[in-house]
């Protein structure tokens, strides 16, 4: 078992979320994409991280090549194309080629596990 733990602690997506240095920010805008949809278009996630990245003034973040002279749009793609990368999310062509992007089945079961740690009062 204590292998088991090790290799999970290791290798899973879950667990290199929640170290992530950006853990809150991606976390925040996960929950904010995909609050009720299961899946969203690559124009719309792409659009919505813009939008994210500009509102909250996150710029810079050498540890993932992500430059300050970068637009946010530049931001957005290299952000996507990174978590996809490191298996936060998903994404597949549909039947006419459009391309969907989803939480990925570990980014998904943490964001529920953060959402349930709230310990709620009963009367």
């Amino acid at each position: 078992m204590h292998n088991k733990l090790l290799n999970t602690l290791a290798t899973s997506p879950s667990v290199e979320l929640l170290k992530s240095k950006n853990m809150e920010f991606i976390i925040l805008f996960f929950a904010e994409a995909f609050g009720s949809d299961t899946t969203v278009t690559s124009e719309s996630i792409h659009y919505k991280l813009a939008d994210y990245l500009e509102a909250r003034s996150i710029a810079e973040d050498d540890e993932n090549g992500i430059r300050l002279i970068d637009t946010y749009e530049e931001r957005a793609r290299k952000y996507i194309q990174l978590w996809a990368n490191k298996g936060f999310l998903t994404n597949y062509k549909n039947d006419t080629g459009e391309i969907f992007y989803e939480l990925s089945s570990h980014s998904s079961k943490t964001l529920d596990w953060l959402t349930n740690l709230k310990k709620e009062e009963y009367i």
